[in-house]
C-alpha cells in the first residue's frame, strides 16, 4: 500500500520542487533584468544629448546585471513623454523609429542587438547609417532647464530589454521571455 502511495504523490512531489526551482530563477533573471533596465534608464538620464548616449546606456546595462549578455535579445532606447509612456509596439518588434513631430520626436527609438553590446563605442557616436543610434539621435535630446532657455524642457528617455530565460528542467518549456521598461527624465543642464 505504501509503495502505491508513493508512486501517486513522487511525481506530484516532484513536480512542485522543480516548478519552485524554476520560477525562483525565472523570477531571479527578472529582477536582474528590472535593475539592469532602471540602470540604464538612469544613465541615459545622466548622459542627455551626449553623443555616445546609448553607448553608456548598453554600457550600464552590460555593467549592472547578472545576464550573460547574450540572453538579452533587445534593447529599446525610445523618447517617452512622461514616466507612463509605453515602449512604442514596432520598436519592441525590432523596427526602429525617427517618430514624427520634430523636434518631439515622438515614438522615437533605436533598437539595439546582442551583437551591438561588443560595438565600440565610436560605432554609437554618429547619427548617420550605420549606427542604430540615427533614428533617436542623441543630439537631438532636449536638456535644458526650462522650455525659454532653448533646448528644454529635458526629454523623457526609457529603456526596454527583452531577454530569453531558459528553463533548466524542461517540465514548463525550453525557455521564457521577460522584459522590462524603466523610463526617467533627462538630467537639465541649466541654461543663462
Amino acid at each position: 500500500m505504501a509503495i502505491v502511495e508513493a508512486a501517486f504523490v513522487t511525481p506530484v512531489f516532484a513536480l512542485l520542487i522543480f516548478g519552485v526551482l524554476e520560477f525562483g530563477l525565472a523570477f531571479q533573471d527578472y529582477l536582474s533584468l528590472h535593475n539592469a533596465a532602471t540602470s540604464g534608464a538612469r544613465q541615459g538620464a545622466i548622459a542627455g544629448a551626449a553623443s555616445d548616449a546609448d553607448y553608456q546606456v548598453l554600457t550600464a546595462i552590460k555593467s549592472r546585471t547578472a545576464l550573460p549578455t547574450g540572453r538579452i535579445t533587445r534593447v529599446v532606447v525610445y523618447h517617452a513623454d512622461d514616466v507612463t509612456t509605453p515602449v512604442p509596439a514596432g520598436c519592441k518588434a525590432g523596427t526602429p523609429s525617427t517618430g514624427s513631430g520634430s523636434p518631439n520626436y515622438t515614438l522615437a527609438c533605436n533598437v539595439y542587438a546582442t551583437s551591438d553590446f561588443s560595438q565600440p563605442q565610436s560605432y554609437f557616436q554618429t547619427c548617420t547609417s550605420p549606427s542604430p543610434s540615427r533614428f533617436w539621435c542623441p543630439a537631438n535630446r532636449k536638456t535644458a532647464e526650462k522650455a525659454d532657455k532653448g533646448n528644454g524642457p529635458p526629454d523623457w528617455v526609457g529603456v526596454w530589454i527583452q531577454v530569453r530565460h531558459p528553463f533548466l528542467t524542461g517540465l514548463f518549456g525550453s525557455s521564457v521571455t521577460l522584459e522590462s521598461t524603466s523610463v526617467a527624465r533627462i538630467e537639465p543642464l541649466s541654461r543663462t
